[in-house]
């Protein structure tokens, strides 16, 4: 099963991979990062690792790459310039926790920065897996001063909603 978190971000400043790793590492419990194999993105179809004074490039897609097998792609998305309502349409489907203002001036703001932070953990999953996923959306979360789209039931303790980093950071990974 696919699980998918999305991150609106609240600016539009550059995410430097190093600044993200280095949030990651914060996060998570001493030895998650060592017993997973290390945090190396690489854009897919590339071959080799991203610097870590690169910043995410809008329109790309990353694996993260470790000696354990994962299935964790972190994609950096434009939002559909066709699509007028995509934002104020998923607020309003995941936003539960919202009110009608949030979600109207949310989804405005969104609009307004263009973009999206999308974390995808696959099927095949290491153990420690969760938590990296959990560790990136929290990271990407704080660096962009976004909100967490949580759009399934069962991968945090939260349910579907639209969560600060403050709100998000203090939840558990149940899947």
């Amino acid at each position: 099963m696919s699980i998918d978190v999305e991150v609106i971000p609240g600016n539009k400043a550059p995410i430097y991979f190093y600044k993200l790793k280095n949030l990651m590492c914060e996060l998570l419990i001493e030895g998650e990062i060592q017993e997973f194999g290390g945090v190396i993105f690489q854009e897919i179809g590339k071959d080799k690792p991203v610097s870590e004074e690169d910043c995410l490039v809008l329109g790309k897609d990353y694996e993260l790459v470790s000696v354990e097998v994962n299935t964790l792609v972190l994609s950096f998305m434009p939002n559909d310039p066709d699509d007028d309502e995509l934002e104020i349409d998923m607020l309003e489907d995941y936003g539960r926790n919202l009110e009608e203002n949030e979600i109207k001036s949310m989804s405005e703001k969104w609009a307004k920065i263009g973009f999206t932070y999308k974390i995808t953990s696959k099927a095949g999953r290491h153990r420690v897996e969760p938590r990296i996923f959990w560790a990136i959306v929290g990271a990407l979360t704080a660096l962009s001063s976004g909100d967490v789209i949580v759009m399934e039931s069962d991968i945090f303790s939260l349910p579907v909603g639209v969560y600060k980093y403050s709100e998000f950071i203090g939840c558990e990974v149940v899947f």
